[in-house]
C-alpha cells in the first residue's frame, strides 16, 4: 500500500459515512416538512387550541389532587381519633407536656400579631422557684462570684492608677 493513497482512503471513508447518514435523516425526516396547507392549518389550531385548554386541564389537576389529600387528611385523623379512644378505653392519660403548661408553648407566637412577630409572655415561676432552692442550699448567684482579697484589690488599684502615665508626661 502506498503512503499517498493512506490519505485518500479515509477521506473515501468519511465521505461514504456522511452520505449514508445524510440520505437515511432526509428519507426519515424529509416527508415531515411536504404538508399541504390544510395539514398546516390543522397543526396550527391543534397547538393554538392545546395553549388555549391547558390551564383549565392544569386547574382541574389541581382540585383532583386536592381532594385526594383531605381524603387522606380525614383518613389519619379518624386513625389518630380511634388510637385516642382505645387509649382513653384502656385508662391511659392522653395529656402533653404542653397542656400542663396551661396550654402554651414557650416562646409561641401570638396569632393575631404575627405580623409584628410579637411573643407571647411565659411564666417563669418554676424558673424563679428553683433559683430560690438553689440559694437556700447555697449554689446561689451570690455564691458564684469569687471572693476578692483585700491585696487582691490593692494590685487593682495599683494597676488602674496613672501615676505611671503622669511621669512620663510630665518628663
Amino acid at each position: 500500500m502506498d503512503t499517498k493513497s493512506i490519505p485518500q482512503e479515509i477521506l473515501g471513508r468519511l465521505q461514504t459515512v456522511y452520505a449514508l447518514i445524510y440520505d437515511r435523516f432526509s428519507h426519515s425526516f424529509g416527508g415531515m416538512f411536504i404538508m399541504s396547507q390544510w395539514q398546516w392549518i390543522r397543526m396550527g389550531l391543534v397547538v393554538v387550541g392545546y395553549i388555549c385548554i391547558r390551564p383549565f386541564l392544569v386547574k382541574i389537576g389541581g382540585w383532583i389532587n386536592e381532594a385526594e389529600m383531605r381524603k387522606k387528611e380525614k383518613a389519619e385523623n379518624a386513625k389518630k381519633d380511634k388510637e385516642r379512644r382505645a387509649k382513653r378505653a384502656e385508662g391511659k392519660a392522653n395529656i402533653g407536656a404542653n397542656s400542663l403548661r396551661g396550654g402554651r408553648v414557650i416562646g409561641e407566637i401570638v396569632e393575631e400579631n404575627k405580623e409584628d412577630m410579637v411573643v407571647e409572655d411565659v411564666d417563669l415561676g418554676s424558673s424563679i422557684k428553683a433559683r430560690n432552692r438553689k440559694a437556700k442550699a447555697g449554689g446561689g448567684v451570690k455564691n458564684m462570684q469569687p471572693e476578692v482579697s483585700d491585696e487582691m484589690r490593692r494590685i487593682l488599684e495599683e494597676m488602674s492608677s496613672d501615676d505611671d502615665v503622669e511621669d512620663l508626661l510630665t518628663a
